[in-house]
Formats: structure tokens, sequence, C-alpha cells
């Protein structure tokens, strides 16, 4: 059985991009583009990583509803992502 990744970033290429080098890994990939679809992602599936871009607005806030809700369905690692520039 693979692991599966949550990536969470409101760029849609972006995710794509991070799915399509998951995938070639082998990974499963999930994703969500706002800290809601985080929520309800990880009340329905378990996810062995979530790798989150830190600067879209409220995922911080929903990362930690997510991981200390009541059934605990987030376990894993986490990875946070910046992609300002200088």
């Amino acid at each position: 059985m693979s692991s599966r990744i949550l990536v969470v970033d409101d760029e849609e290429k972006i995710r794509l991009i991070i799915r399509k080098y998951g995938e070639f890994e082998g990974y499963e990939i999930d994703e969500a583009a706002n800290g809601m679809e985080v929520v309800e992602k990880c009340q329905k599936q378990d996810y062995d990583l979530l790798i989150m871009d830190v600067m879209n607005a409220g995922t911080g806030r929903f990362f930690y509803l997510c991981r200390h809700q009541k059934d605990k369905r987030y376990s894993g690692d986490h990875a946070f992502c910046q992609g300002r520039g200088i």
C-alpha cells in the first residue's frame, strides 16, 4: 500500500506539479485548494503527509483543526512551502 499525501495550495498549477512528481514516485495524491477542503478531506481520509502553502490564507488554522480533531485522521508528517519571491 502506498503512502497518501494531501497537497494544499490555492494555485492549481502548483498542485498539479506536486501531483505529477508524487504519482511518478508511487504516492497517492489528494488535493485541496483551501483550508475548508483540508478539514473535509481529513475527516474522510487518513494522510501520511500534508504539503501546504503557508501563504494560503487560513490554512494554518485549518491544519490545526484537522490535526487535533477527535478522530485524529491526520497523524503523519507535514511540510510547509513558501512561494513568495524575495
